[in-house]
């Protein structure tokens, strides 16, 4: 399967594997607002705020026999076959994020990646893509891990005080500009933050803008970087292109 994500404003669904993954809220906190066919529309109210997860693609309401539970606990007392494509957490009518699914998936695997823990990492092994907000303020960054496949980053964010991270794993992984090689400086660093040791102790690369347009990335386990006018192989040696 392949994830497609793209963020708006601040906001991520966070892929970091926790070592110890939080608790999962309990099915009666999320109150379900409406239900058809093709959609499934959910709130939660957490922190004083009210969030909708929405889950869009096809749904078997005939298992209801006419039932409308007001939970997702209620819910999952029947067995209603589903197929969905895509699912977006917003609040206050805005779209914090958006993950998309090919092929789709049902909601016991939305769920999953979600978690923060090792079904999250077994949902996210294909070839991902993470597209990063283009109108993140100054106190965003991104930490994406996308573990195993060949995985692509956009990288959208202005600059920030602060340097985003995009882990690829295994698989040849990309980064992705919309602007020309000669505006960004590359060097191999060994300090890309590892959210395991706590520390910058990780090898990798940074990649920096000349013109301070575009914020800087740090990479680790990265193998391409692709701009507009060339492909830079990591993997092989600076300044390489690559296919």
């Amino acid at each position: 399967m392949a994830v497609s994500i793209q963020t708006y404003g601040n906001n991520s669904p966070g892929t970091e594997l926790e070592l110890i993954p939080s608790a999962p809220i309990a099915n009666e906190l999320f109150l379900i607002k409406s239900l058809t066919s093709t959609q499934l529309n959910t709130s939660l109210t957490f922190g004083g705020q009210v969030y909708d997860f929405i889950y869009t693609g096809t749904i078997d309401l005939s298992a209801l026999n006419g039932a409308t539970p007001k939970n997702l606990a209620e819910a999952s007392q029947y067995i209603i076959p589903n197929v969905i494509t895509s699912f977006t957490i917003s609040s206050a009518g805005q779209a914090l994020f958006t993950e998309t699914f090919s092929p789709a998936i049902d909601f016991g695997r939305v769920g999953d990646l979600l978690d923060s823990g090792t079904k999250m990492v077994a949902e996210l092994a294909g070839n991902d893509v993470y597209r990063s907000s283009n109108n993140a303020t100054d106190n965003n960054n991104d930490t994406v891990y996308l573990y195993a496949g060949n995985d692509t980053y956009y990288v959208n964010h202005a600059l920030l005080t602060k340097v985003d991270l995009f882990y690829g794993g295994d698989g040849i992984d990309t980064a992705v500009y919309s602007q020309k090689a000669a505006n960004y400086t590359i060097a191999s660093t060994n300090s890309v933050w590892n959210y395991v040791t706590q520390k910058s102790d990780l090898p990798g690369f940074s990649v920096t803008d000349k013109t301070k347009t575009i914020n800087t990335l740090f990479v680790n386990q990265v193998e391409r970087l692709k701009f507009t006018d060339t492909n830079i192989a990591l993997d092989i040696s600076k300044d390489q292109t690559a296919g």
